[in-house]
């Protein structure tokens, strides 16, 4: 798994490398040049003139460096969005203007967009460093950019794209690919960041990134086989009762499917035994759709209580509505001291409930933005303009590992880890797919998994499952076509 860094980290990184490596700034801005002209001829290698457009800052002094780069392969054209005095502002973006202009480069300044002749054109506007509104001006000319049928070379990040949110802030270029450099930006990777960057690169320059110490990573980035490696692993003279025992609570009236889908998932991600607790008119129908799962009818919750006491872990939430059997589930479920997933509706439930206090290793938090919203009553459009303080407001408020479901999914714990998950697609945003998750969550929670463990892997093989099954099935996925294939995943995780 890689390291995330914010805008704070990344100058701490580069401060820090450029004294072990006896660099300077510029140096770092030679190495990113090179890096992109090498991506760029790799990644498009018919094209034959390129447009690079720069800005006045740092990410602009790597679009001239670039353009000085590539002006011996291919035809240069270098617009400077404003007048070339502005450049005075910071002598390395001087330097490297000057350096192109030595060498016999020319660089006009934006008027129109009729300038944009490249068969390629590099954004090289704005960098990590943008942290204001964009003016008109530059509204306007990532507008025209985007109305250009030519592909688009990010330098760093999109332009308009904030480094630590991944919103963008008015607007932002969409980009055919991104070459970012030396380490990952959180804002590349949740929120707005897949509709704008395209192909996403890391390079590290060739520096040594990974021999830093001392400077703190925002986030981890979750990688499919390390995190495959965290599987449970399973003897071969084991029975059914030690393996893991899932309880789903939920399925109200007209709503078995979420409860169904939950428990599937629990037990294609390996429990030993599904036990589902529903309204009492869907108990007898759950096992005439998939024998292997027990079913009970939910009508007295103390005998729901003394049934949950068998349980090694629970799920709550899928399809449970917001009515008093509902809530008479939901209190049955939180008296137990046991590993849980709380889910859906059962989340809207939290925010009204004093004294609550769980414990990261042993409950999971599945929200949507929307259920984050109430349990933070903050609005809905807020949370979305920072999906990480939301997560790690959750997740410090209740004290629960919290999984934010969505694009760029992330995880929190309330002791200061960030995960994010890079998996997943437009497809999955389809009715089912977060009960599925709790149910996987669920299951390797009742085989021994800790809490932030279980839904790093749970959420990684959810969305790469998704990803695989999106080949085929594009945005006609559903649910149910994850679970075969996530039982793939635990092949190999036995001795016998």
């Amino acid at each position: 798994m890689e390291s995330v860094f914010d805008k704070k980290g990344l100058i701490e990184l580069e401060n820090a490398i450029i004294k072990k490596r006896g660099c300077t700034h510029f140096d770092l801005m030679k190495f990113a040049a090179t890096a992109c002209c090498d991506f760029i001829k790799d990644y498009w290698p018919k094209i034959k003139s390129v447009t690079v457009v720069c800005g006045h800052g740092k990410n602009g002094g790597d679009g001239y460096l670039v353009a000085n780069q590539l002006m011996g392969s291919y035809a240069v054209n270098v617009i400077s969005v404003e007048d070339t005095s502005k450049i005075n502002a910071n002598a390395d973006v001087l330097k490297a203007y000057k350096l192109f202009v030595g060498n016999g480069g020319k660089v006009s300044v934006f008027t129109t967009i009729n300038e944009f002749k490249g068969d390629l054109i590099v954004d090289a506007i704005f960098g990590t460093g943008l942290s204001k509104p964009l003016s008109a001006k530059y509204n306007d000319l990532i507008n025209k950019i985007n109305t250009l049928s030519k592909p688009v070379c990010s330098i760093d990040l999109p332009s308009g794209l904030d480094a630590n949110t991944g919103i963008a802030r008015d607007n932002a270029i969409v980009a055919d690919a991104t070459v970012t450099l030396l380490a990952h930006k959180v804002g590349l990777l949740t929120g707005d960041a897949k509709n704008y960057i395209g192909y996403l690169h890391l390079s590290d320059l060739n520096l040594p990134v990974k021999d830093i110490v001392g400077i703190k990573e925002f986030a981890r980035l979750l990688s499919f086989d390390k995190v495959l490696e965290t599987r449970p692993y399973r003897l071969s003279n084991v029975h059914k009762n030690q393996v893991g025992q899932v309880a789903i609570v939920g399925g109200n009236e007209s709503m078995l499917g979420s409860v169904l889908l939950a428990a599937k998932g629990a037990l294609r991600m390996g429990a030993g035994r599904v036990n589902v607790f529903t309204a009492p008119e869907h108990a007898n129908l759950i096992p005439l759709n998939q024998p292997e799962i027990v079913s009970y009818a939910v009508s007295d919750f103390n005998i729901l209580i003394e049934q949950l006491y068998r349980m090694d872990a629970i799920v709550v939430g899928p399809g449970l509505g917001r009515d008093d059997w509902a809530r008479g589930c939901l209190s049955a479920v939180l008296s137990m001291k046991k590993a849980m997933v709380i889910d859906a509706d059962a989340l809207c439930f939290l925010a009204d409930l004093k004294d609550l206090h769980f414990s990261p290793e042993d409950v999971v938090l599945t929200p949507h933005l929307g259920e984050a919203h109430y349990l933070l009553q903050s609005p809905i459009e807020k949370l979305y303009q920072d999906r990480i303080t939301c997560v790690n407001e959750i997740a410090k408020k209740f004290n629960a590992t919290t999984l934010l479901k969505g694009a760029g999914t992330l995880i929190s714990s309330s002791k200061n880890r960030l995960s994010i998950c890079p998996y997943g697609n437009a497809g999955m945003a389809s009715a089912g797919m977060g009960d599925l998750l709790s149910g996987v969550i669920g299951s390797l929670l009742s085989q021994g998994m800790d809490g932030y463990k279980a839904a790093c892997l749970g959420s990684v093989l959810h969305a790469v499952a998704g990803e695989i099954k999106y080949e085929t099935l594009g945005n006609g996925l559903l649910a149910s076509d994850l679970l075969d294939e996530m039982a793939g995943f635990l092949v190999g995780s036995s001795n016998g």
